[in-house]
């Protein structure tokens, strides 16, 4: 059996189950698979430009630009005829005229979503996409992962490629990174593009670049390539400056010729693999609800509905354990900060004085002090830069042991009401080892003090003549302040690492405690559903129980032959590609 007939078989199983989301999923599936469409998202903060670029890379203006949009609709760019439909929550697509996008996906024309719109589709006759190539457009990430943004986090698993808008100011928010972080195990193809280049200069697009493939790389683990630097709205207005516009192309182009099918073929793989997960804790979790006396199944359901309506009692006893590992980590910054000062600032020091040797034998002068101040910062700068990194790569590791303390407590505990032979409920602990990594955006700039360096008014004038008309003894004063200077500079740029490092701890702490009420609470709606079904069969008597076990065990034969067959033909829908990590 093929993956597409795979497909279609667990879309009549999930109807048979009446699973009719479940089953929509698996059709949808199955007709991309047979179009071979991969998707790839434009993901960023709200104001990255996201739909403009967009609409840059289409050739024209396809998307509403210009206003606030809808933070719940998720917009699908796909090849075709120019045409657009939406879709209402619970309800079938309508087609749209394209001019009336607007009043379905922006704030302006549809305020706090009052229709209700959770998707929309949009079809361009565009050369970019006439491949399988569809690009997402998403909503700014500011409640990505808060429970009100289904739509935008049902989205994630059906991601194959990213092209992640970041900016200047700041470089990459912390709803960018850990959006990027969720994504990167299941996706190659990352494509950072500063976008708006030019409304900055050339030396800020290049720190902001060189700051967000930093972080980006340090958070997945992996080199993303280039940043391209480009100005969306430069190429949508026909202006001359290009920047790195044709690399980006390329780089798409690349993507659909190199990866196209494989990115298919795994996005049918993941899918599949998903849905027969859901399906076999659909079915588990009846079975056991027909089985085992109702009074029980209500009271684990009890226990699963307390937790998610009182969340802050659900953390009563684990919330105290991880807020004490947490304060030990911080605390273990602070040794590591006094243990790193002990030794870079004598190290600094000699480096600074041989620099200022340096200086007096090549210009056959005392360095002035803005010179003197200058090498100061040039060396802290080169003395915590790597510093930054490992603290970095400590804390993540550090905070990964923690977290996954945490979740086995959280496993332990979820296993006495699982549904399926002692194990957490489908989702729960894999959400939580996904929200288990230091996350947050690297906050750190390095501080440079620059008042101090280069002070403002007459004082720079009085230390230009006191250099040249005072003695060497008293001159030298400069290279002590410099010293002085440097000390300072390390001190407070290691500081502001620790509380830099201090609070993306706290922040994925939030993160953390936040997807395990969320986890409880997918858990909790699956059980209800099934207390439901058990009560409509049991008032039907014991025939129509022992008739439902049956009906069960013959559907879960059914999904594991299916199982079967999609392992022995994993090859057969297109030709198979590189492993994704």
């Amino acid at each position: 059996m093929g993956r597409l007939s795979t497909l279609a078989s667990l879309a009549d199983l999930a109807t048979k189950l009446g699973e009719r989301d479940l089953a929509d999923e698996a059709r949808a599936l199955a007709e991309r698979g047979a179009e071979g469409r991969f998707y790839v998202a434009c993901v960023g903060q709200f104001k990255r430009g996201k739909s403009t670029l967009v609409n840059a890379l289409l050739g024209g203006e396809v998307l509403p630009t210009g206003v606030t949009p809808v933070t719940s609709v998720v917009t699908v760019v796909r090849y075709g005829p120019a045409a657009a439909r939406v879709r209402a929550a619970g309800g079938a697509w309508a087609d749209v005229r394209l001019d009336d996008l607007r009043a379905f996906l922006t704030e302006e024309g549809n305020p706090s979503n009052r229709r209700g719109i959770v998707a929309a589709e949009v079809f361009a006759p565009s050369p970019l996409l006439a491949s399988g190539m569809c690009l997402v457009d998403t909503p700014g990430l500011g409640s990505v992962f808060e429970a009100n943004s289904e739509s935008t986090r049902e989205l994630v698993p059906h991601i194959d490629a990213v092209l992640a808008v970041v900016g200047a100011d700041p470089p990459i928010t912390g709803d960018e990174l850990r959006l990027v972080e969720k994504l990167a195990p299941q996706v190659r193809d990352i494509v950072l593009v500063l976008n708006k280049a030019d409304r900055i200069s050339a030396q800020d697009a290049t720190e902001a670049a060189d700051f967000a493939a930093r972080v980006a790389r340090e958070a997945i683990g992996r080199d993303v390539g280039p940043i391209y630097r480009v100005s969306a709205l430069e190429q949508l207005s026909g202006m001359s400056a290009r920047r790195d516009w044709c690399a980006l192309a390329d780089r798409l182009h690349d993507i659909t010729d190199r990866s196209g099918r494989q990115l298919v073929s795994a996005a049918v793989r993941r899918g599949e693999a998903r849905l027969t997960d859901r399906l076999d804790v659909v079915m588990a979790e009846r079975e056991r609800t027909l089985r085992e006396p109702l009074a029980e199944s209500e009271r684990r359901l009890a226990e699963l509905v307390r937790r998610r309506e009182e969340s802050a009692r659900a953390l009563t006893q684990l919330g105290p354990l991880l807020g004490d590992e947490e304060r030990r980590l911080v605390a273990s910054f602070a040794e590591r900060r006094a243990a790193y000062l002990e030794a870079a600032i004598p190290r600094g020091e000699q480096r600074l004085a041989e620099a200022l040797a340096r200086e007096r034998q090549h210009t056959g002068a005392r360095p002035r002090r803005a010179r003197a101040f200058a090498l100061a910062q040039e060396i802290v700068r080169e003395e915590v830069a790597p510093w930054l990194e490992e603290s970095g790569r400590a804390a993540a590791e550090a905070y990964r042991t923690l977290s996954q303390r945490f979740i086995g407590h959280i496993a332990r505990m979820l296993a006495e009401r699982s549904s399926n032979g002692g194990q957490p409920a489908e989702g729960v602990v894999e959400r939580l080892t996904i929200a288990a990594e230091l996350g947050g955006v690297v906050r750190f700039r390095f501080h440079d003090f620059h008042r101090l360096a280069a002070p403002v008014g007459l004082v720079p004038v009085a230390h230009r003549l006191a250099e040249l008309v005072l003695p060497p003894a008293v001159a030298g004063t400069t290279e002590r302040q410099a010293r002085l200077f440097l000390r300072r500079l390390l001190e407070t740029n290691a500081a502001r690492v620790e509380s830099d490092l201090a609070e993306r701890v706290a922040e994925s702490r939030r993160l953390l405690e936040r997807e395990l009420k969320a986890a409880i609470a997918a858990a909790a709606d699956e059980m209800a559903r099934a207390i439901e079904e058990s009560r409509r069969v049991r008032a039907a008597g014991a025939p129509a129980v022992s008739a439902a076990l049956a009906k069960l065990a013959s559907q879960r034969a059914e999904l594991a032959s299916l199982v079967a067959s999609a392992v022995s033909s994993a090859g057969d829908l297109v030709d198979e590609g590189v492993e994704l990590r």
